[in-house]
C-alpha cells in the first residue's frame, strides 16, 4: 500500500504495519513471487478491488484520475510462459513482469520496469493532486 498520513494519519502503525484511513492510500501494490498456478484469478480479484475503489482514496472534486487505476500487480519472476489471461492482464498493463526465466538465464524485462516506474509516478501525482484540492481534506464519511 502506497500511503501518506494525508488527510488522515494512520489509525495504528507498528513494525511496517499500520492501518490506514482509505483516504490516505493513494495506490496499492499486489506482489506475486511468480506466475504459480491460479495467480491470475488472484490479481483480477485484487485489481477488481481496485477498480471499485475498496481499498484506495477515491479521486476528489472536480480532479480525475485521467483514466489509471491507482494499483498494479507485480510479478517478481515468469518462471514459464504466462497463460492466455495472464498475458492479458501484462498486455493491459494491469500487470508486470520484473523478471523472466527461461532455463538458468534470467533477463529482465526493461518495459515492465518502466511501467512500475510510471505507475510510482503516477500514485505520487494523485497524492499531490489530492494536497492541491482547493477545499480543506477530510476523510470521506459518506460511503461508510
Amino acid at each position: 500500500m502506497i500511503w501518506a498520513p494525508f488527510p488522515a494519519p494512520a489509525i495504528f502503525e507498528v513494525g511496517g504495519f499500520a492501518l490506514v484511513p482509505k483516504s490516505s492510500a493513494f495506490g496499492v501494490i499486489e506482489v506475486k513471487r511468480s506466475n504459480y498456478s491460479g495467480v491470475e484469478e488472484s490479481l483480477e480479484s485484487f485489481l477488481a478491488d481496485v477498480r471499485t475503489n475498496k481499498i484506495v482514496a477515491e479521486p476528489s472534486g472536480v480532479k480525475a484520475d485521467h483514466g489509471g487505476i491507482p494499483g498494479l500487480g507485480v510479478i517478481s519472476v515468469l518462471e514459464a510462459p504466462p497463460s492466455a489471461r495472464l498475458q492479458a492482464l501484462i498486455a493491459h498493463r494491469s500487470v508486470v513482469a520484473i523478471f523472466e526465466r527461461a532455463g538458468t538465464k534470467v533477463q529482465v524485462r526493461a518495459k515492465d520496469v518502466l511501467i512500475l516506474v510510471n505507475f510510482l509516478h503516477y500514485v505520487t501525482w494523485r497524492y499531490r493532486v489530492q494536497g492541491s484540492a482547493p477545499s480543506f481534506p477530510q476523510i470521506d464519511i459518506n460511503h461508510v
